[in-house]
């Protein structure tokens, strides 16, 4: 009988203490945290999207006045702007020479042409913010002396890379 009472008087006490302890069940509504990440979206667009110089003369220049680069993503960008030699091999330098002619932008109206534009690529801005357009000119200089001959097609392509601002 003793361990009988034992028993149920440790039920009991079990029976108490249990109807002190809080229960641990959620209330009618729970939450759950998100999280969310949008991708880095690097991407540029440029206009006009050709420049037509025709024939020019030896030592000659043209310019472009009317360009803009926008950055179409969704974080600031780099712009970088890179010359091709030309395809009937003219050269693409940081002077004009034999059978060289030289590309230069400028981001200030040409009020300096600062920027040149060579085949390993300069910096045109940084850091263009997203969504905005980054106006800018190029100028053409065509080489001092030519030995490919009249007539040869000497067009390049001119690209501007996005790359995220530091």
């Amino acid at each position: 009988m003793k361990l009988m009472t034992k028993l149920v008087l440790a039920m009991l006490v079990a029976g108490f203490v249990g109807l002190g302890t809080p229960k641990a069940n959620a209330g009618p509504t729970d939450a759950i945290t998100v999280t969310v990440t949008l991708s880095e979206i690097l991407s540029v667009d440029v206009q006009p999207g050709a420049w037509a110089i025709g024939a020019i003369a030896l030592n000659g220049t043209n310019t472009l006045t009317s360009c803009t680069a926008t950055n179409d993503g969704n974080v600031a960008e780099t712009f970088t702007i890179n010359g091709a030699n030309g395809a009937g091999a003219w050269a693409n330098g940081a002077a004009i020479g034999a059978d060289q002619f030289m590309l230069k932008a400028s981001i200030d109206s040409g009020a300096s042409w600062s920027i040149a534009v060579l085949n390993g690529g300069n910096v045109l801005k940084t850091p263009v913010a997203a969504g905005a357009g980054l106006p800018f000119q190029l100028q053409y200089s065509a080489p001092s002396s030519d030995t490919k001959g009249g007539g040869v097609a000497q067009g390049f392509s001119v690209t501007v890379t996005a790359s995220k601002a530091p």
